[in-house]
Order: structure tokens, then C-alpha cells, then sequence
């Protein structure tokens, strides 16, 4: 959960920052200044960082790959967690436009004010869904599944309600509330990933976790919410 609250952490700093930029500098100015801290990363990485010699390790193949899906553990996993983020992205890929259009806010406010509802409401949401887990893992081992079950339901509402909101404050309240629970389902759900698979394996489960979360949440989803919004338009 500590781990994936840096992914919540640059969300934050991206609209906060993202919104302030695309007023001063324009979209494509924008898209620019958000590249420089790669490259200075990168710089300080290769210059910074020794290169260690890796162990020898099972190659991927298709083969581990199909021991890991063998187990039906590792599937359900895997399906809630592209499930999940096909949700949670498309939302957060969206809902700068939601607000824009319906409550017709600026852009520069409207960044900001995402960082801190959605943002930070992700970010106490993953500490604490860890914390939690930690605690009811040590009083039965399916006690995280029984977290991520709940947090994905108890999302739903506070989730479909912000687009029935006809008040600005209320739906960013929604909004923050909804990523909160829901992101409290995140550290559970990666780190069961990692008690299930075996001990040599687990390197390649997470990244065929961080496979099918690309895929069908952060590639799919929003594509799918625009591909049935253009369907559902009113014509006249």
C-alpha cells in the first residue's frame, strides 16, 4: 500500500500541477514540462545508480506463466484487480471533462481541486486498506480478501452518485470519498498476488498483474467510457 501511493502521489502532483500549466502554457506546452523530470531522472539514475549482477532466475515462459494461472486463487485475483482499475481509471481519465462541462470550472482550479479530494482521498485510502489487512490477515489469512470484497462494494455508491450531484462541493466530496474506499482494496489485493504465488514466481506475477491492469484498466477502460458515450449521445 506504501508502495502504490507513489502512483496516487504523482497523480496528485499531475493535476495539480497539469492544471496550473495548461492555463500558463498551453496543452502541448504542458505535455512538454511534464517530460523534463523523466529525463533529470533518468540522468541521475544512470550516473547515481551501480549496476548490480542479477541472480540467475527462471526465464518467463509460458510455461510459469501457465503454472501461475493454474491456480484459481491467482485468476479471481487477477480479474478483480482488471475489473477494479477499468473503474478507477476510467474515472480518473474522465472526470476532469465531467466537472468542466457540468459545473463549467476552470481548468487550473479544476486540477487542483481533484488533487485534493480524489488525490489525497486515493492516498489515506491505500495506508489505510494496508494497515487494516495487515491486521486481519494476523487473525485469519482470507481476512485482506474479505477487505477487498467490502471496498469495492461500499465504492459503488459514493462512485455512480457523483454524476447525479447537482452541487460542485458534494460531488468532490463523492469523488474523494469514492477513492478512498475503493483505493483501500489496492495494497490487499497486489500483496495477496504475492502470498499466493511461489516464492520463485513472484516477480513474474507481478508483472502479469501489472499486465492485466494496463490492459483492461488503464488501455480499455477509458476507451470504452468514450466508445459508449459517443453511442449514448441524443440525436435530434
Amino acid at each position: 500500500a506504501i508502495f502504490t501511493c507513489g502512483g496516487a502521489a504523482g497523480l496528485l502532483g499531475g493535476f495539480a500541477i497539469g492544471g496550473w500549466l495548461e492555463g500558463w502554457v498551453g496543452w502541448r506546452g504542458t505535455f512538454l514540462a511534464v517530460g523534463v523530470p523523466g529525463i533529470l531522472l533518468a540522468i541521475v539514475v544512470q550516473m547515481g545508480v551501480k549496476e548490480r549482477r542479477a541472480e540467475a532466475r527462471e526465464p518467463v515462459t509460458p510455461g510459469v506463466i501457465g503454472r501461475i494461472l493454474a491456480d484459481v486463487r491467482i485468476r479471481y485475483l487477477l480479474l478483480t484487480q482488471a475489473l477494479a482499475n477499468l473503474v478507477t481509471f476510467s474515472q480518473l481519465q474522465w472526470m476532469p471533462a465531467f466537472f468542466e462541462r457540468s459545473f463549467e470550472i476552470d481548468r487550473g482550479t479544476l486540477g487542483v481541486t481533484i488533487a485534493l479530494t480524489r488525490g489525497v482521498g486515493m492516498i489515506v485510502g491505500m495506508l489505510l486498506g494496508g494497515a487494516i489487512s495487515d491486521r486481519l490477515y494476523r487473525r485469519h489469512p482470507l481476512g485482506p480478501v474479505t477487505l477487498i470484497a467490502c471496498a469495492h462494494a461500499l465504492a459503488f455508491a459514493p462512485a455512480v452518485s457523483i454524476y447525479f450531484s447537482g452541487n460542485l462541493t458534494a460531488a468532490f466530496t463523492l469523488a474523494a470519498l469514492a477513492g478512498l474506499v475503493s483505493s483501500a482494496a489496492i495494497g490487499p489485493e497486489l500483496s495477496m498476488i504475492q502470498t499466493v504465488v511461489p516464492p520463485e514466481n513472484r516477480a513474474s506475477g507481478s508483472a502479469l498483474s501489472g499486465l492485466v491492469s494496463s490492459l483492461v484498466g488503464l488501455s480499455a477502460g477509458p476507451l470504452i467510457v468514450g466508445l459508449l458515450s459517443d453511442a449514448l449521445m441524443p440525436s435530434y
